[in-house]
């Protein structure tokens, strides 16, 4: 995991720039080797292109594909099981805090101090 946001895209622009070739979204599928082929077939971006070429492409191009179909059911399924794995991936790694959390986390208690507002009520307020 790259430790900050900004250090995220130069870790992950190699692997999704070696996706996007291994999956078919430059080179014809098809032409690349068989043991690359499997590799993609392992990950969503290789689904994923497929997909779009059954929508985009006219029927004829169908026989084209390796398994001579767009299989449309493999490629739901797929996609489908990636978003699963993704989403409780998120929610078993991400920390997810409210906004007014992290201010208060922020703030110091020198920064704070206690202030009478209209209503003679005491509420908390920064300094400058």
């Amino acid at each position: 995991m790259p430790p900050s946001g900004r250090s995220a895209s130069a870790v992950i622009s190699p692997v999704v720039i070696v996706l996007q070739f291994t999956s078919g979204a430059f080179f014809v599928y098809t032409e690349l080797p068989t043991w690359t082929q499997r590799v993609a077939e392992l990950f969503p971006l290789k689904w994923m292109a497929q997909g779009m070429r059954s929508v985009f492409l006219p029927e004829s191009f169908e026989a084209r594909e390796v398994s001579g179909s767009w299989q449309g059911g493999a490629t739901a399924l797929v996609l489908a099981t990636w978003t699963l794995m993704g989403l409780i991936s998120c929610l078993r790694t991400l920390r997810w805090r409210r906004r007014d959390d992290r201010l208060r986390q922020a703030l110091s208690p020198v920064a704070t101090r206690s202030v009478r507002g209209a209503h003679g009520k005491r509420r908390s307020s920064t300094l400058g």
